[in-house]
């Protein structure tokens, strides 16, 4: 033999001797008495599982009635929001549409009154350059007038100074002769 098989053989025998000797050792235990579920209690009644089971669903469907009545009043609240921010928003849109008519008609307005205010300063434009016009034409012919009433007088003179010219011309050939 093996001397491991034989120290294994001798410490079991050893073992189970100083069991023996303990005194209150049963030979066969069987398995271990471990509690498992199903196993060592008792079964639990059916009547009483559906008993609890039957509590445990009216007490959510309790809970989910009580949610269910508090989102129903919080969908309220937001429909009363909704409707009033719909009142709020029609509001706003007819105040900026009259807003936008008034803006309109006054810029309508104020364009007429600058097309009237151009119009009349065009108007008075055109009257003041028809007024120089007709003062450069004034001067233009009194320019013209002086201009021939001065080349008369030069063309006067020039004869004038001819003639004087003629004349001491002749006087001089006269008193060379």
């Amino acid at each position: 033999m093996d001397l491991s098989v034989e120290t294994k053989s001798s410490s079991s025998q050893l073992l189970l001797l100083l069991l023996q000797q303990c005194g209150d050792v049963e030979p066969n235990p069987g398995p271990p008495r471990v509690p498992r579920a199903g196993r060592g209690e008792p079964k639990p009644d059916k009547n009483a599982i559906m008993q609890e089971k039957v509590e445990t669903h009216d007490g959510k469907i309790a809970e989910l009635e009580k949610l269910a009545e508090e989102q129903r009043k919080t969908i309220e609240e937001m429909r009363a929001k909704q409707v009033d921010l719909e009142k709020s928003l029609e509001e706003a849109k007819v105040d900026s549409e009259r807003r936008a008519e008034a803006a309109k008609v006054e810029s309508e307005e104020a364009l007429r009154a600058a097309k009237v205010e151009s119009d009349r300063a065009a108007a008075e434009a055109k009257v003041e350059a028809e007024k120089r016009a007709e003062r450069i034409e004034v001067e233009a012919a009194r320019g013209i007038e002086a201009a021939r009433v001065e080349s008369r007088a030069l063309v006067d003179r020039a004869k004038v100074h001819t003639t004087q010219n003629t004349t001491w011309t002749l006087n001089k050939e006269r008193a060379r002769l």
